[in-house]
């Protein structure tokens, strides 16, 4: 999806099968209903011209981010000194872990949570947990 030409011709591709097999791959354990869900709405807005204008913009920034604009996140991360609470699922298939990790490493007051199993979608597959952990880490920043 990275190649120039490349994401034109698969943008154009999708349809609400293509978004729903690749939302599926985003859940340890998919709930068809939720996936269906939330094609629905991915393909009503990536089938429009300014939706696929935005789909491919974020695939080309996002490479682009984690490689020429490393070393700027990396800073800008270092600068933070609020407290962070990071969440992810340890087998995210769109953003790997190891990512996560070093945001964590980058950041001075952090919170970590990591869910396993989980991919790419823990506040619907771990919802009650992750409610919990945003509640309780909201809470705290009152008092501080």
């Amino acid at each position: 999806m990275a190649l120039p030409g490349v994401r034109e011709v698969i943008a154009k591709l999708i349809t609400p099968a293509v978004c729903a097999t690749a939302l599926h791959h985003c859940f340890v354990a998919a709930d068809p209903a939720e996936v269906a869900f939330l094609a629905g709405q991915q393909y009503g807005v990536r089938a429009t011209s300014e939706g696929r204008a935005a789909y491919l913009a974020t695939l080309r920034d996002v490479r682009r981010d984690f490689t020429v604009g490393a070393p700027a996140y990396r800073a800008a991360i270092a600068q933070w000194s609020r407290p962070a609470l990071v969440i992810h699922g340890c087998q995210d298939p769109v953003v790997p872990l190891a990512h996560a990790e070093a945001v964590v490493r980058g950041l001075r007051r952090v919170e970590r949570r990591w869910l396993d199993p989980c991919r790419h979608f823990p506040q619907i597959e771990h919802a009650d947990a992750v409610d919990d952990w945003l509640g309780e880490f909201a809470f705290a920043g009152a008092g501080r």
